[in-house]
Order: structure tokens, then C-alpha cells, then sequence
């Protein structure tokens, strides 16, 4: 409840300082980034603070047709995929620590859950004629083989993906579902069969 709290707090001092498009115009002030652009919480980097701009910035890209939104988007995927992505197990990492530039590679579902929705939307609504867009559904392709093994046998993905612990993640299944071929069918047409689910 203090994290929304403190989250709307945030919120409206950005509008108040910023005026129409708060967010669009914070991004290139005063907020600590990474040189390579991701924005992160003070001293930690979580993987469901992908949702919390790309598809903002995704869908401002598709309106105003700016190409520095979508120039945005795909830097902030960027920086994540190189301090969260577990190669190895094709998933990403909860958390990257700033200051022991490490991260936790302790991959919570309902993370991973948020990054699949926001590959998903980037890939619904970028022109798919950019190079960066062919990277992207790279991404996502490599995600989907690492995490759908990791659906057990009722349907869901645990609270940690690896190793499974005892409780099942409900929510963790909500994210994914909807990504690849859930709520999301225009996207999902999209999608070579190659790299669909079955």
C-alpha cells in the first residue's frame, strides 16, 4: 500500500512538473538511467519495469509516428535483455543490483509474465520493417522456448521459475497467456508459425 502510495505521489508531481505528456517529457530528465538508457529504481532494476514504459512509449510512437519513442523502446529493451536475460535458461532475472552491477538470476514468474506482455505489445505496435523490430521478435522467440517448458502440468508457471518451488503463481500464468496467443490475436497473426506456441 506505501509503494502506491508513494507511486501516486511520483505520478503527480511528474504531471505537475512536466504538463501534458509528464512521462515523455521525464524521460530526459532528471531521472537516473543506465548509459544505455533503461530507466530503474535507485539501486535495483526489476523486470516488470519494462512493462511500466515500453508499451507507454510503444503506443506514443504508433500515434505520433516520432521515431524517438520507438528509438526509447528499443534501447529500454536493450539494457534489460544485458542485465536480466539468463542465457542459459532463456528467462529473465527479477532484479539487477546497480551498485554490484549483478544480477539475482532468481527469475520470478509474474516478471517474466510482464516482460512477455510488453514484448508482445512492442511487436503489435512497431512497424515491423525496422531491424530493432526483427531483434525484438528474436527476443521474444528465445523467451517463449525458454519459458514454456516451464509450464506445469495444470497450466500455470510457479512464483520462481527455477527450480520450481511448491506454490503455483496465478497471476504469473495471466501475463503469459495473454502474450502469446491470448487476448492479443492481432499480434499473434503476426507471428511467423515458427515461432507460435502450440
Amino acid at each position: 500500500m506505501q509503494e502506491a502510495v508513494e507511486q501516486g505521489r511520483i505520478w503527480r508531481h511528474t504531471v505537475s512538473a512536466f504538463g501534458q505528456h509528464p512521462v515523455a517529457a521525464a524521460l530526459g530528465r532528471g531521472l537516473p538511467r543506465f548509459t544505455a538508457f533503461p530507466l530503474y529504481k535507485i539501486h535495483t532494476m526489476w523486470a516488470d519495469d519494462l512493462y511500466m514504459s515500453c508499451p507507454f512509449l510503444a503506443r506514443r510512437a504508433r500515434l505520433t509516428g516520432e521515431a524517438n519513442y520507438a528509438d526509447e523502446v528499443y534501447r529500454q529493451v536493450k539494457g534489460f535483455y544485458k542485465r536480466l536475460w539468463i542465457e542459459e535458461e532463456k528467462i529473465f532475472s527479477h532484479i539487477y543490483f546497480v551498485e554490484e552491477k549483478a544480477m539475482s538470476r532468481v527469475p520470478w514468474g509474474r516478471g517474466n509474465g510482464w516482460i512477455a506482455v510488453t514484448l508482445t505489445e512492442i511487436l503489435a505496435l512497431l512497424a515491423a520493417d525496422d531491424p530493432r523490430w526483427q531483434e525484438a521478435l528474436h527476443l521474444f522467440q528465445h523467451f517463449m522456448q525458454g519459458i514454456a517448458p516451464l509450464q506445469d502440468a495444470c497450466g500455470m508457471w510457479h512464483q520462481v521459475l527455477n527450480p520450481p518451488p511448491p506454490g503455483r503463481r496465478t497471476n504469473g500464468i495471466k501475463n503469459g497467456a495473454f502474450s502469446p496467443k491470448g487476448e492479443n490475436p492481432v499480434f499473434y497473426a503476426r507471428l511467423p508459425q515458427e515461432g507460435r506456441l502450440t
